[in-house]
């Protein structure tokens, strides 16, 4: 049976690491090689009625409020919205809309990585105290780069502290704000040996794109990620600006993703004032497919990095058979197809982007009602929606 998998902003599993070093990667067959162009949706005989009846019953039910797109090889064959982006104001979604994408951002941080390993300013075996010298010693010089991109460096997480939740999160402008939530937390294992999800490890990353480049960081996306590939409508989700058609996310969640009492409420008191480099900024489905098509088109990195960035190499078997942390990125099986992507979480929204290289389609999906939680959810997590999907649709 097909296996999806839901990435979400918060995770904690460990497990054994098995790897596949960058030097043994196999190219991949780019079924989408142009990254620049209007985006139209031509209606598929097959595919486009069968992912409509599955989201718009969800929606009718309540299950889904946000914009879905489907595309196969270079042509769009689904593109709608549901739902309201303001509630107050009656505003229905738009397959523009804005939302925020979670830890999908993760992605655009191991690219600008790459981009600096590609022109020489970083190596990946390297340990990051080379790029981080004001950062602990004693840890830093133990931690590669490419630890802190599969996960397997040891560091933990900052999201799940109290300090984070009572106010901490209030005062985060510059990436160096986040340090003291981590910081002085000792290695929770040895580096490279196991592996657990790190949010403070993508911020580590951030940091690096920061000292080495001299560019603050979303600078530096906006300028080798966001332009090249087209993406106009994606940025950091700064908390207090007025943004038209950006969603607002309704949440009954409190500060340990439980569902709380009372009707859902606007998600702004959960915010940092601006998103980071592991995750939270805003963009579209149309700008996410973007993204998607620049990155396996080779316009982000040149044909050896790009084979390098679209592989797993952290083995990750608590997740299902055959699962693989890469660079930014997971890798796993969908009814025999290798996939490849990365989903999100917050307070009122969820976001999926997963693309299946051998059949070409791709799928992204973002909301702005709260991700499935507890043992009996209210409604499917997008990894399901995306399962019944690849269900109906031909692979051939």
């Amino acid at each position: 049976m097909r296996q999806a998998l839901a990435v979400l902003l918060l995770v904690s599993t460990g497990g054994c690491v098995a790897y596949t070093p960058p030097d043994q990667v196999t190219p991949q067959p780019s079924p989408l090689p142009q990254a620049h162009r209007p985006l139209a949706s031509t209606a598929n005989p097959t595919v486009t009625p069968a992912v409509a009846g599955i989201l718009s019953t969800a929606a009718a039910a309540g299950q889904f409020s946000g914009a879905a797109l489907v595309a196969r090889n270079d042509q769009v064959v689904f593109l709608e919205a549901y739902g309201l982006a303001d509630r107050d104001a009656k505003l229905s979604n738009r397959s523009d809309t804005q939302f925020d994408i979670g830890s999908v951002g993760k992605i655009f941080t191991a690219v600008a990585i790459l981009q600096l390993v590609q022109h020489g300013q970083v190596a990946l075996t390297t340990p990051i105290g080379a790029y981080l010298p004001s950062y602990r010693r004693e840890i830093a010089d133990q931690i590669t780069v490419e630890q802190l991109l599969t996960h397997t460096s040891g560091l933990g997480d900052y999201i799940t502290k109290p300090p984070y939740w009572a106010g901490a999160k209030d005062q985060l402008r510059a990436l160096e704000d986040y340090l003291p939530l981590f910081e002085q937390d000792p290695l929770g294992f040895t580096p490279g040996t196991s592996w657990k999800y790190s949010n403070a490890g993508y911020i580590l990353l951030g940091l690096i794109v920061e000292h080495v480049s001299g560019e603050d960081y979303w600078t530096f996306i906006q300028q080798h990620i966001f332009a090249p590939a087209g993406m106009t409508r994606s940025d950091s989700n700064e908390r207090d600006a007025v943004v038209p058609n950006r969603a607002i996310n309704y949440t009954r969640l409190d500060e340990r993703l439980q569902i709380g009492p009372g009707p859902a409420e606007p998600n702004t008191r959960w915010l940092p004032p601006h998103a980071g480099p592991d995750g939270g900024g805003s963009s579209t489905v149309e700008d996410l497919f973007r993204f998607a098509q620049a990155l396996r088109s080779g316009v982000l990195l040149d044909p050896r990095y790009t084979e390098i960035m679209l592989q797993g190499r952290v083995s990750a078997e608590q997740f299902g058979p055959g699962f693989r942390w890469g660079y930014g990125l997971a890798e796993h099986r969908l009814g025999g197809a290798r996939v490849l992507g990365h989903g999100g979480s917050t307070h009122g929204g969820e976001a999926l982007l997963e693309w299946e290289p051998e059949f070409g389609y791709t799928f992204v999906m973002l909301t702005n009602q709260d991700p499935a939680v507890g043992a009996q959810p209210d409604h499917p997590p997008l990894p399901q929606l995306e399962e019944r999907l690849i269900r109906t649709l031909p692979v051939r």
